[in-house]
């Protein structure tokens, strides 16, 4: 199955193609404003893999959280994309690509909190439990103002890691979406401080 995968949550764009298993085509760029560099970065990944995107089986997006705007941006052009297509979509959280990499890390069984920087010493977290090498969520994903003794990333989450997930899920049956939704963590009232 052919998955193109999206992520532009954070300082750049990154796009991947998997053409088969463990075979995945990647470009990425640093990018204040996404939208200007989406169109090239995906044409660069699918020369790369030698496809094309009517060749392309379901459309993979990284849903939040991140940057209001950015998180708009990517689910937008990926339903775009899926929808001009015909193709199923699927929304993959950086918490489910980073719990995904690390189970394929070995991470050892116990209660993990997975984070992810906002701004301002403010964070983005979710709790996880790992048991005999299996992974589930506990709970829902959430914003705090401060966390301590969370787990970051050691490297960016990037639109490779959300393609094990995606493939994983429909191997097990989840059926993929019919429109991505953005992962909105802060409340509608927060104010800057």
């Amino acid at each position: 199955m052919k998955l193109l995968a999206i992520e532009c949550l954070g300082d750049g764009v990154s796009v991947a193609v998997s053409t088969k298993p463990g075979k995945v085509y990647q470009r990425k760029v640093k990018a204040k404003r996404q939208d200007e560099k989406l169109v090239s970065t995906l044409d660069g990944a699918l020369k790369a893999a030698r496809t094309r995107l009517d060749g392309i089986d379901a459309i993979v997006v990284a849903s939040g959280p991140g940057r209001f705007t950015s998180a708009r941006i990517g689910v937008t052009f990926a339903n775009t994309l899926a929808w001009s297509l015909g193709k199923p979509i699927a929304a993959v959280t950086l918490f489910d690509a980073f719990a995904e990499r690390l189970s394929a890390e070995g991470i050892a069984d116990g209660d993990y909190a997975l984070a992810f920087p906002a701004v301002r010493e403010e964070w983005y977290v979710q709790d996880f439990r790992w048991t005999n090498g299996v992974c589930s969520a506990r709970g829902d994903p959430r914003w705090v103002e401060s966390a301590r003794g969370v787990r970051t990333p050691a490297r960016p989450i990037e639109a490779r890691d959300l393609l094990p997930v995606a493939a994983r899920r429909m191997a097990e049956g989840t059926p993929p979406f019919a429109e991505a939704v953005p992962l909105y963590l802060k409340p509608a009232s927060y104010l800057k401080k």
